[in-house]
């Protein structure tokens, strides 16, 4: 049988446990680590949900990720798993252009989680790249992997930024 003390610690354990949850889960502050936690505890759907309908704090999301800072890249491989329609498709967006001003990060960071189409490739993108854009992140994506640590699947970026050339090349000789 259990006493009334205990009976009186565990509810007040619980209360204390379901107030701390309800405290994190809509705590307005969505610093990259504050969200990578959030993500942690309640799951990234939860998360990636009470952002979006606040456009104002998703658009702040957005254009830290695209800024290329690895903390909020962190958060963009947590939210990858609750990514839907169109909020989602904006993030996948904003990781295919953030090799451009951080490819050491972008690589490591995004390319096993979004993969080598999105982070190296046009996947994602919604307007095509310009062949000079095109050209550019080829370079970037091979220099990357001359650097001694890049890792071994590096190849797939290069080839996934190859293949985006050579389409933006097509483009651009049809255009002219």
């Amino acid at each position: 049988m259990i006493g009334p003390r205990l009976k009186l610690r565990v509810v007040s354990s619980l209360v204390v446990v379901g107030f701390v949850v309800a405290l994190v889960a809509y705590w307005p502050h969505f610093s990259p680590s504050v969200l990578h936690f959030k993500v942690q505890l309640l799951g990234p759907r939860f998360v990636y949900r009470s952002l979006v309908p606040y456009y104002d704090r998703w658009d702040i999301v957005l254009a830290s990720v695209e800024a290329g800072d690895p903390s909020w890249l962190r958060v963009a491989v947590d939210l990858y798993p609750a990514l839907d329609t169109h909020p989602g498709e904006e993030m996948i967006e904003v990781v295919s252009t953030v090799i451009e001003r951080n490819p050491v990060s972008a690589i490591s960071l995004l390319l096993p989680r979004y993969g080598p189409g999105v982070v190296c490739g046009g996947v994602g993108m919604e307007d095509f790249p310009a062949l000079a854009a095109a050209e550019k992140r080829l370079g970037i994506v091979q220099e990357y992997a001359r650097r001694a640590e890049a890792p071994r699947d590096v190849s797939a970026c290069i080839d996934n930024a190859q293949e985006l050339l050579k389409q933006a090349t097509t483009v651009e000789q049809r255009v002219h």
